[in-house]
């Protein structure tokens, strides 16, 4: 079954040979609205891209990722909750004769629509336990449970930072047509950044990579060289940087030095012996530490 281990995370390490970078397509190669969306692929063995369709998205559509584990499959985000999104997920999973059911696990690399709001859905379906950072549980109630207040504070901001009449009313209907399209699911399981999530062949580590949100995770598996960067890390273009009324840090910053944190990354990751100790402080103020014993069976 799949084993969750506390461990260190945040290690300064030298770069020897690049991952393998698994995240959303590049918009000049996504599907936009009426193309077809691209093809399932089995990227690495037992990990699989399932592109779900993201419908009126300028960007067409949302890379999930399936991972075969010893008990069923993870399942790494879930686009939204729409009709045709479910029906995408279930096509890609028959193809591989897989059932919905089969999904015994699903890790969400944050909170957006495009990547969580069939969690809820999914979980019914499934009984998957479901787990994301700390960070973004904090903000369920507030984006999707009691938004009004939310949509409001946002509203005055805009304004007050000079937005158009007519830009604050195209931009509160998106908001409100984004929270349609989300389940709310609460987590079995909060993530800090450090567990390690054993799926069959692979060990992939939990790495908070703030920025594009509060929470966002990364899992990276050093042995294999894979990443799983959810919306961190794009091809060809930079993600949006999360600012708004209630951000209470500099997400760029966090967001460069999360860049940093990524390009550190090394498959001789589990090769270090002795302990080491690791800190990370946020622009916010808050700072993660730990010791570690690379050589420690915790690792294997």
């Amino acid at each position: 079954m799949s084993a969750w281990e506390s461990s260190v995370s945040y290690a300064a390490l030298p770069v020897s040979e690049s991952p393998t970078v698994l995240g959303k397509v590049p918009q000049a190669f996504s599907s936009g609205p009426g193309q077809a969306l691209p093809e399932r692929a089995e990227l690495m063995p037992g990990i699989w891209r399932l592109p779900l369709p993201l419908r009126d998205s300028p960007l067409g559509h949302v890379n999930t990722y399936l991972v075969r584990t010893d008990d069923g499959y993870l399942l790494v985000d879930c686009g939204w909750d729409t009709a045709d999104t479910l029906r995408a997920l279930e096509g890609h999973l028959r193809a591989l004769d897989i059932r919905l059911p089969d999904v015994r696990h699903l890790v969400i690399t944050h909170i957006h629509p495009d990547h969580y709001g069939l969690a809820g859905r999914l979980r019914e379906i499934s009984s998957a336990d479901l787990s994301f950072h700390r960070l973004e549980r904090l903000y369920i109630e507030s984006r999707y449970v009691d938004a009004d207040e939310l949509l409001s504070e946002m509203r005055e901001w805009l304004r007050l930072n000079g937005t158009p009449p007519d830009e604050l009313d195209r931009l509160n209907r998106g908001s409100v047509s984004m929270m349609e399209r989300v389940q709310i699911a609460f987590p079995d399981r909060t993530l800090d950044g450090g567990e390690e999530i054993t799926c069959g062949r692979y060990a992939f580590r939990v790495i908070w990579t703030p920025g594009h949100s509060a929470g966002h995770i990364c899992l990276y598996d050093a042995r294999n060289k894979v990443l799983l960067s959810g919306d961190h890390v794009l091809p060809h273009i930079t993600p949006s940087v999360g600012l708004h009324v209630r951000t209470t840090s500099n997400p760029l910053a966090d967001y460069l030095d999360s860049l940093q944190l990524i390009g550190r990354l090394s498959p001789s990751a589990g090769c270090q012996r002795g302990p080491t100790n690791c800190s990370r402080t946020t622009s916010g103020g808050s700072t993660k530490s730990s010791s570690c014993c690379r050589g420690d069976p915790a690792w294997r």
